[in-house]
């Protein structure tokens, strides 16, 4: 529960949004008082939706001590173009069997006493995480965020660092000119180093394995933000003795089929086939404390401010006469000779894409070049899908996560209605059982 003591929070944090201005306000969870904490609104195409905006929260921005069960930060994310609600907290479990990924979990979010609905809560790839995974909290960390050029996906763009300070955003304060200097190195050495001298070279550079591992998620997941997509939305880590590590972040738009293509091509904001909202709509009234029928499941639509189409199926649509409980029939997909045999399926993204494109996708050309990175990278694609793309393994994992949210999508006033929900998940060409299988 936020309660924000002014009025116009929702203009301020629109008119602050890109800036480090946070909006104070009072933060409550699970009962609990936590306190005063800064607010902010996030995202790029996720800022598009005019009601329910994703949130950044820094619970120690009025007192350093000030923690969240020993989290600083809180990464809101309102699920922007993903009807399953799922696909960030379901990529970043299942990415952190295999290597360093961020926490992430659910959380119902209320306003002033209007609940704006289900979000996904994904832990901040800041010190704290590097200190969870490398036992040290120091180092330097890039955030390469969206670009269509795909000029952040470690590529030589010459010896100046203005070029890549364009490119990579730093995160890490006490970076000196000598990190870039490295940095600009590395993607030097890595589009230039002879195929002969990379299974000696890089290494000095890279965790090998770790970075194979990277690179599987992200394409074996169809990541369209990923690093295989468009060369960016990831994190670079220079740890302490100057090797290079790769995470993944803002996974709403794995388990999402090619569109036409790889190699990096511009897909415009919010992706084909969807058309961003005009403008910004005010936001919800019904100030006050958090309304009893928010927590009993009654009548929350009815709050003044909530009467907005929400997004999904048509109104008519809605109105047939179904059972929206039961989950579409699991043997209705078509078989293997449909979505699931692939048949020359021009959607697929295949196991060694982008091999060749040293100059566009380097990191992906010099893994592939070693033919025993190689082959462990086809193992690594094999054994993901033997095991969190098992069908039992993944139907288990979903299904969980079906009953958890199912009650509290229906109630958003913001999100998918349920049918569009339940068909997300499985019934129809792109929901995400019948993707996986």
């Amino acid at each position: 529960f936020f309660e924000f003591p002014e009025r116009d929070w929702h203009e301020e944090m629109v008119a602050f949004h890109g800036t480090d201005v946070e909006v104070p306000a009072t933060l409550r969870a699970d009962g609990r008082l936590i306190g005063e904490v800064g607010v902010s609104y996030r995202g790029n195409t996720s800022f598009d939706h005019p009601e329910k905006k994703s949130f950044g929260v820094s619970i120690d921005a009025y007192e350093d001590d000030r923690s969240l069960d020993g989290y600083n930060t809180l990464n809101l994310l309102n699920a922007n173009g993903d009807d399953s609600m799922m696909r960030e907290v379901l990529f970043s479990n299942i990415a952190s069997e295999y290597m360093p990924a961020p926490k992430a979990n659910f959380v119902k979010v209320v306003v002033n006493g209007v609940y704006l609905g289900v979000y996904a809560n994904v832990q901040q790839l800041n010190k704290d995480f590097i200190e969870e995974h490398y036992d040290t909290r120091k180092g330097v960390r890039w955030k390469v965020p969206p670009d269509f050029s795909g000029g952040g996906a470690l590529s030589d763009q010459g010896t100046s660092s203005s070029r890549y300070k364009e490119k990579y955003e730093l995160k890490t304060g006490s970076a000196k000119e000598q990190d870039w200097k490295e940095l600009i190195a590395f993607c030097r050495l890595l589009q230039r180093t002879p195929e002969t001298r990379l299974e000696e070279v890089l290494p000095e550079y890279i965790d090998v394995e770790e970075t194979i591992r990277f690179l599987v998620l992200d394409n074996i997941f169809m990541d369209q933000d990923g690093y295989y997509s468009r060369g960016s939305d990831y994190y670079v880590y220079k740890d302490p003795d100057g090797r290079f590590h790769f995470f993944h972040y803002d996974n709403n738009e794995t388990f999402d089929p090619p569109r036409g293509g790889r190699g990096g091509g511009p897909r415009g904001p919010g992706g084909p086939g969807r058309t961003p909202p005009e403008g910004f709509g005010p936001p919800p009234d019904g100030f006050g404390p958090p309304p009893e029928e928010v927590e009993r499941g009654r009548g929350v639509r009815g709050r003044p401010g909530l009467d907005r189409p929400r997004r999904g199926a048509a109104e008519e649509r809605r109105n047939e006469n179904r059972a929206e409980d039961a989950p579409p029939p699991r043997g209705g997909r078509g078989g293997r000779g449909g979505r699931g045999g692939r048949g020359g399926d021009p959607s697929i993204q295949a196991p060694l894409a982008l091999q060749n494109e040293k100059e566009t996708r380097p990191l992906i050309a010099a893994i592939l070049a070693v033919p025993a990175w190689k082959a462990r990278y086809l193992e690594l694609c094999r054994q993901i899908a033997e095991e969190a793309l098992q069908e039992d393994v993944f139907l288990a994992r979903v299904d969980a996560y079906r009953t958890l949210l199912t009650d509290a999508v229906t109630r958003d006033p913001f999100g998918p209605d349920r049918v569009d929900f339940l068909r997300s998940l499985e019934g129809t060409e792109t929901s995400l059982v019948d993707i996986v299988a």
